[in-house]
This record gives C-alpha cells, structure tokens and sequence, in this order.
C-alpha cells in the first residue's frame, strides 16, 4: 500500500512537471493565447487576433499574473517537500523490504527446518510403530506360551489334587478306624484303672483302720510305761489302776481283793469308739486283772476317703453319699453308694469303670463333685469316604 501511494505521488509530480515545462495555448472568442511557464522562460502571452476581445484579455491576464506567479511558487514549495517525503517514504520502503526479504529467509529456513523436523518425526514414527508390532507379535507368542504352560499345569494340579484327595480320604478313614480302636483301647483301661483305684481304696481304709488302732495302742502303752517308770524312780510298784504301791503294803493286802478289777466303758463323743485295755499284776500269789477304756476316732468307712470319722470322710470319686458320726455304733452313718453308668454307656457302675455304648464315643470320669461323673459319650460320625448321620443308625 505504501509503495502504491509513492508511485501515485510520483505520477503527480511528473505531471506537473510536465505541465510547468510546456506551453498552454487555448481559443477564447476566436483567438489563440499561448501562456509559457517553463522554468525561467517567465510568462508569456501570444495574441494571435485582432479583434478586440484581446485587449479584455490582456488586461485580465496582467490582473491576474502575480497570482499565477504565486501559484506557481506555492506549487515548487509543495513539490520540494513532496519529493523529500517521497525520498523519506523511499528510504523506508528499502529498510521495510531489506527486513520484509530477512524476515521471509528466516521463515524458509524455519519452514525448511521444520520440514525436516516433521520427516524425522515421520521417521521416528514409523520406527516405532514397526517395533510396537514386533513387542505385540512378541507378547502374544508370550501370552500363547504362557496359556498352554498355565493349562498343563492346570492338568497336573488336578491329577495331583485327585491323588491328594484319595490319599486324605484313605488317611482319614485310617485315623477313624485307628480312634475308634483306641477309644475301645482306652475304655478298657479306664474299666481297669477304676478297678484298680477301688481296691486301692479299700486298702488304703483297712490302712487307716489298722495305723488309728495301732496309734490308741501305742499310747495307751506309753501312759502304761510312764506310770511305772515314775513309781519304779520312787522304789514303788504300780497298781492294775495305775498309782503307786509300796512293795510292803502290796505284801499285806489281798490279792483276792485287787483281783479282775474293770472300770466301766466311757461315754466317747460322736465318731469315736470305746477301746478296753487289760493289764496284769503278779504282786501276790494269784495274778490280778484290770481292764481299762479309752475312745478312739472311728476311722472313714468303705467307699469314702479321709483320715477319721471325727476329722471329716467323703465318698470316693464316683460313688454318691455322705459320712456322719454317731455315738451308737458303729458311730457313723455311711451311705456312700455307687452311680450306675450314665446313659449312652455300659458298666457295673462309675467307680468301677463305665465305657461308651456301640456307636458312641468319648469317655465316663469319676470325680467327687455332683453328679460325681462326667460323661463325653457322644454319637460317632460317619468316617471320610463314607455317606450318613453316624455310626450308630448306620453309615
């Protein structure tokens, strides 16, 4: 647009030029005037009539020449400072069009770079597009080796599972028929071990009885050999009642009166019994006699355990009852009694031993406390590798 603008500007200025270097003639009322304007050639006006309309014109054209004069400084001014404008916006162009052709050489070059760039882009693209087909045929070469691996060992792990499978069921029922065999087992010892426990416990009650008397006769002994030994220290003899005699006034009495003396039996507390003891004097002739008692703790009964009556007894584990003392003999009540066998077991009753019916399992324990047993005795199941509810209503 610019350049367009200063080649109009320039046409105008050639122009008038044109016009300020040639003559201008023109006819006005038939005569011919011809007005000269070059540069430094003045004005000059040629007449070429005769009439008189060029005496009007040539006073009109003598009025009006110093304004034609100034015009056509007025015009050079204006020319002057158009071309000097013209050379500026010249100037421009050159400067605008030298950084216009920098600016499109940069551009090819970044259009020729980018080009490039975009090819090796291109390039690039196909490179990895060709190894993304060469990773996916390799994954799914993968993928098919590793679904035929993961179906063969698929088929191992069933086959093993079969066995597995077989062996524990065949195990299983071993370990039943090996439990019920020792449940069986272990019934029958239970059975023994009661047995043996109640003659241990009769035992050990004829123990007690024997120990208790054995200990009334030891102290009645030592009463005995007190006495005689303090009256033997004062050179005395001992009497069938146990005091002190002189060995003369034992010669003048009577022996018919010291002889077959017996004090009556005492009155012993509850569990306890009367325990007569007889000793002998030999002072005169005819040996003499004095029969003494004392009380001593029954001790605990059949079926029960303890030290004595009077200290406390209580039935033995699995037998029902209690122990009181009395003073009647035999100075206790004892109804410790045995338990039958609970249900769903066989036996003679709990002390002696008590084992799970046909078809059950688990035990039958003696113990002291109400209900003086503990009984496990349950349904058997049906083994593994077997169909049904239990053993008992079949399997």
């Amino acid at each position: 647009a610019v350049l367009a603008m200063c080649l109009a500007a320039l046409a105008v200025h050639a122009q008038l030029m044109k016009s300020t270097n040639d003559a201008v003639s023109m006819e006005v009322g038939g005569a011919r005037l011809t007005l000269n304007a070059g540069a430094g050639a003045g004005t000059n006006v040629d007449v070429a009539t005769n009439n008189g309309v060029a005496t009007s014109i040539q006073g009109a054209l003598a009025q009006t020449q110093p304004q034609i004069s100034s015009v056509y400084a007025k015009i050079g001014t204006t020319f002057a400072s158009a071309s000097q404008a013209v050379a500026a916006t010249i100037a421009q162009i050159s400067t605008v069009s030298a950084t216009t052709i920098t600016a499109q050489s940069r551009a090819m070059s970044a259009e020729s770079s980018l080009a490039g760039t975009q090819a090796s882009l291109a390039n690039s693209l196909l490179a990895e597009q060709a190894r993304a087909v060469t990773v996916e045929a390799a994954i799914t070469q993968a993928q098919g080796s590793i679904a035929v691996s993961v179906l063969g060992e698929q088929v191992r792990a069933l086959g093993e599972s079969a066995n597995i499978a077989a062996a524990v069921a065949g195990t299983s029922q071993s370990i039943a028929v090996a439990g019920l065999n020792l449940q069986s087992s272990l019934a029958s010892e239970t059975t023994r071990a009661g047995a043996v426990e109640a003659s241990l416990a009769v035992v050990v009650a004829q123990l007690q009885t024997a120990v208790g008397q054995a200990t009334a006769t030891v102290q009645a002994l030592n009463t005995q050999l007190s006495t005689m030994s303090a009256c033997a220290t004062s050179g005395q003899l001992t009497t069938a009642s146990g005091s002190c005699i002189s060995v003369s006034a034992a010669a003048a009495g009577s022996c018919s009166s010291r002889a077959n003396v017996s004090s009556p039996a005492p009155a012993c507390a509850a569990g306890y019994t009367p325990v007569s003891s007889v000793s002998e004097v030999s002072q005169c002739s005819g040996a003499s006699t004095t029969t003494t008692f004392s009380c001593q703790a029954v001790p605990c009964p059949v079926l029960s355990q303890g030290f004595n009556v009077p200290s406390g007894c209580k039935c033995i584990p699995g037998v029902n009852g209690s122990v009181t003392p009395t003073t009647t003999p035999p100075y206790n009540i004892n109804t410790c009694a045995h338990i039958p066998c609970p249900a769903n077991s066989v036996g003679s009753n709990v002390f002696s031993g008590c084992s799970c019916s046909k078809g059950y399992n688990g035990t039958v324990t003696a113990i002291d406390t109400a209900p003086f047993y503990i009984n496990t005795c349950q349904l058997s199941p049906c083994p593994v590798g077997s169909t049904g509810t239990n053993l008992l209503s079949g399997c």
